[in-house]
């Protein structure tokens, strides 16, 4: 007779994975109508997702273009709701952040929400993690898009600044 201790192992894991909230390793595909949390957080599917490899500018995170300072981090958000609030998203994991939140590259149809956003100069490229969006950010740079037709700072040290580190 085979040895069930292997199944009971995997099923064991499996349920506390569902009972915690915790997506399993292979479940790594999500999808599902968005709801914008940030600028670079949604909700899908009832899952807390941070668009992998970016981070977006904070809410109220001012930019000054001159004499003017402007709500480039409000503008962000507002981007990635154009972008994806009430969208058809499909996100496919890829790690998780310090907060326990899903990391995930997520897609509305063929459009990259990370590489749209860094594009569209509202975040930038976490080179830390990956490679992938340095050109859409370089790209940005060039064109002033966004924050980077302004002076600005990035969004860990304005977040570091803000809860007085």
């Amino acid at each position: 007779m085979a040895d069930m201790r292997p199944i009971a192992k995997a099923l064991l894991i499996a349920v506390t994975f569902l009972w915690l909230g915790v997506p399993p390793a292979n479940a790594d595909e999500i999808a599902g109508v968005a709801r914008v949390m940030g600028s670079d957080r949604l909700i899908v599917d009832g899952t807390r997702i941070h668009l992998f490899g970016i981070d977006g500018l904070e809410r109220r995170q001012p930019c000054r273009s001159g004499d003017r300072l402007w709500d480039c981090g409000t503008a962000a958000v507002r981007k990635l709701q154009e972008l994806a609030d009430q969208q058809l998203v499909t996100c496919v994991q890829r790690d998780f952040d310090e907060f326990r939140r899903v990391e995930a590259v997520c897609r509305v149809g063929d459009v990259d929400l990370s590489e749209a956003m860094v594009g569209a100069g509202m975040a930038l490229a976490l080179r830390d993690k990956v490679m992938d969006y340095v050109p859409a950010e370089e790209v940005a740079k060039l064109e002033q898009a966004g924050a980077w037709s302004s002076q600005f700072v990035e969004p860990w040290t304005f977040r570091e600044v803000m809860q007085g580190n």
